[in-house]
């Protein structure tokens, strides 16, 4: 008995071995991806480190994921072949002389056929031009111009973008292999590789952390940024405990609005006034009640004496009761055209300036002081299940609440802090997410 269990000891620890000796492996061979020498930001999806914190969590949970697994295969739902190798750490990355909203990533393609039939179902690509038929490298556009693709035999480089952007020399440069380093080169790659957080963004002045937890998504950060510049303490709102959502933004915000200047005034927001007026707090709410709004339409018709009539009806519309309040000189209410604020009631304090869909104007602060000069609340299990968002509920039904917090250090250094909670609290946020989908 005694020999069976040393053996069976010792075919665990040999297989322990084997798969830490793979992870290791697998780990070095990711650093080894190219990517551009003039990327302006480096984001690592630590694809070994999920999957593990799920297997354990799998291990300790069995019953929830049998269960999923068998309604997944019920509703007929199969696994997507897409044709590439997934490596242990996937890096995403911004290039100077694009825009922020604008990324790249590449990986190693496994099956072209399956490659190009995933992307024709995902992205409705179903033909790509040749750029450069003696290297076999080929490209495509999405549909809307946002996602391009450029590939090889055995290599994909893509970018991703908020807008239509023309990315395909980047994309070609990195296939060739022009212009490039090694991801473990990079200057940003020193700030990740000590690293085991499962998402990492890292750029000249910020890094962002988030993980995958039981029951939760945590957020971690710390930016260095002088477009804000908030408070150290403060006594915010009192909300009610119920509220869909609530927060609060306490911040002298003028180099924000300087630089944005055009944004605001496109949307009819002047910011010279802004400038003037506005002091360093704001506060919104969205309490989980409606109220019925009343708006009076006018008709014109004519009596039986052809006389021309003015005829009034009252609409009743239920609305969401929201609330905003801005800390800023009552003449900043004169300046922002009605049309911005037209579904809402206004009104003004010495130093408040309210708007709503209600008329319950409230200035009610805690006792306690508040360290964070910025906070948000939302109750994503009640907000997202309203018909409001019929799009938007479809990706957030395993979704609890979601909060954020933002804290002043020294300078302009803010640090940030941050969790998703979902519904189940011992299962794996990421694992209730992906079951959660449609």
């Amino acid at each position: 008995m005694k020999k069976v269990v040393i053996r069976l000891g010792l075919i665990l620890l040999v297989l322990f071995l084997i798969g830490l000796g793979v992870f290791y492996f697998r780990q070095k061979q990711s650093y080894k991806q190219n990517i551009p020498q003039n990327i302006t930001s480096l984001t690592r999806i630590n694809v070994d480190g999920i999957l593990k914190s799920i297997v354990w969590n799998a291990i300790t949970n069995p019953a929830y994921y049998i269960k999923t697994n068998n309604q997944k295969k019920e509703k007929g739902k199969r696994p997507l072949n897409i044709g590439l190798k997934i490596p242990a750490n996937l890096f995403f990355y911004t290039v100077k002389n694009k825009p922020n909203t604008t990324c790249f990533t590449s990986l190693s393609i496994d099956d072209s056929i399956a490659f190009k039939a995933f992307t024709h179902q995902i992205l409705d690509i179903k033909d790509y031009q040749v750029y450069d038929r003696d290297k076999h490298i080929r490209w495509a556009k999405s549909k809307n111009g946002k996602v391009t693709i450029a590939y090889s035999k055995d290599k994909l480089a893509i970018s991703f973008s908020a807008t239509s952007e023309n990315t395909l020399e980047i994309l070609v440069d990195v296939l060739h292999q022009k212009n490039t380093q090694k991801v473990k080169e990079s200057l940003f790659f020193k700030q990740l590789s000590n690293k085991e957080e499962h998402i990492t963004y890292t750029n000249d002045s910020s890094i962002l952390i988030a993980n995958f937890n039981r029951g939760e998504l945590d957020l971690q950060g710390s930016i260095r940024s002088s477009m804000l510049i908030g408070k150290k303490k403060l006594k915010p709102k009192k909300f009610a405990d119920n509220s869909l959502v609530k927060g609060w933004l306490a911040a002298d915000i003028t180099p924000f609005i300087r630089k944005n200047r055009q944004f605001f005034d496109q949307h009819h927001v002047p910011a010279d006034t802004l400038l003037r007026y506005y002091g360093s707090y704001l506060d919104f709410e969205w309490k989980n009640q409606q109220i019925i709004q009343k708006d009076t339409i006018i008709t014109y018709d004519y009596n039986d004496d052809f006389e021309r009539v003015e005829k009034r009806t009252i609409k009743e519309e239920r609305v969401p009761e929201i609330y905003l309040a801005l800390e800023a000189s009552p003449h900043l209410a004169n300046y922002i055209p009605k049309q911005v604020y037209y579904k809402f009631q206004s009104g003004t304090t010495a130093n408040r300036l309210y708007f709503g869909t209600g008329t319950s104007f409230k200035d009610d602060h805690v006792n306690s002081l508040s360290g964070h000069f910025f906070y948000l609340f939302v109750n994503a299990e009640k907000l997202f299940n309203n018909e409001q968002f019929p799009q938007l509920k479809r990706y957030t039904t395993a979704m609890k609440s979601f909060t954020m917090k933002g804290r002043t250090e020294e300078g302009s250094l803010i640090n940030l802090e941050g969790k998703l909670d979902f519904k189940e609290p011992t299962i794996n946020s990421l694992v209730q997410w992906f079951y959660a989908m449609p």
